[in-house]
């Protein structure tokens, strides 16, 4: 049932694109540039891994954390994208809600997002290549990271789905996550200072390393920092945050399932128009 869903959304989507020339090359020029940005990603990894573990690490949490953090925004600010295999219109289905859940994480991370996510995160295995046991963590890691971007972004889209009714809550909605995205700045802004330093005559940890080693060990970039952990020597601290990965995609999993159920057997009312006083007439006038 899975397979024969993505096939459905497939062929939609190669009706939908041989049908609108326009939304064909949008989805060619994404493709185009999802291909190129992991191009130069693997081929910054590949230089970041000369400069030593200890930074190799660093940049490895930051854009894991990044990442992790893209996927979250995405339901606030690309809301509608892809709404082919949306669970309203599979209410219908013979499916239960274990096996839509699998078919809409395939999904995901079938998409030009999905897709950049996986080629990307092949890509950070390019910045082990100094350390065989990072290497071999990072195979089992990589892909956790990947499910845990994946499994989040539909967790958020389906809270999301029951509190974007009114607009007051849209509005509030709106406003944390453009602050979520502006605190995302100096971490950017952090990883050129912190390349800079290291290529520098000293490799003297900047105030940014504290911050990604409390952020290592959060949900946002637990499975991205474990590899470079092991290859520390921190075998318990690598284990500990590995636990942490497999614990956060249980948590949204079942997250996930309780709201996704609940939707499906009771979908969010939908506010009628409310007409202001003395608007309707005669209605208003003689209301019996």
């Amino acid at each position: 049932m899975v397979a024969t869903l993505l096939r459905i959304r497939f062929r939609v989507l190669g009706n939908t694109l041989s049908r609108q020339p326009w939304q064909l090359v949008g989805f060619i020029f994404g493709a185009v540039w999802a291909v190129g940005t992991v191009a130069l990603i693997a081929v910054g990894l590949f230089f970041v891994g000369t400069l030593g573990l200890e930074v190799t690490r660093l940049v490895l949490i930051a854009g894991g954390s990044l990442l992790t953090l893209g996927w979250v925004l995405a339901p606030v600010f690309a809301a509608g994208i892809d709404t082919t295999l949306d669970p309203s219109r599979l209410a219908t289905f013979p499916l239960t809600t274990t096996r839509m859940m699998v078919a809409l994480t395939a999904a995901g991370a079938t998409g030009i997002p999905g897709l950049a996510t996986v080629l990307g995160g092949l890509a950070s295995l390019v910045a082990w290549w100094r350390w065989p046991i990072a290497l071999a963590a990072a195979v089992v890691c990589v892909p956790l990271g990947i499910l845990i971007c994946v499994v989040v972004s539909r967790t958020f889209a389906s809270i999301a789905a029951g509190l974007t009714g009114g607009r007051r809550i849209r509005e509030i909605v709106w406003m944390l996550a453009f602050i979520v995205l502006i605190l995302a700045g100096p971490i950017i802004a952090g990883i050129g200072s912190l390349l800079g330093a290291a290529s520098g005559p000293s490799n003297e940890p900047t105030a940014l390393s504290g911050v990604l080693e409390t952020v290592s060990w959060t949900p946002l970039a637990a499975a991205w920092s474990a590899p470079g952990d092991l290859a520390a020597g921190a075998p318990l601290v690598a284990g500990a945050k590995l636990l942490i990965a497999l614990a956060t995609v249980a948590l949204l999993w079942f997250i996930w399932h309780r709201t996704l159920s609940a939707s499906l057997i009771a979908p969010p009312a939908r506010g009628g128009r409310k007409v202001a006083a003395g608007k309707i007439g005669w209605f208003g006038r003689l209301p019996t």
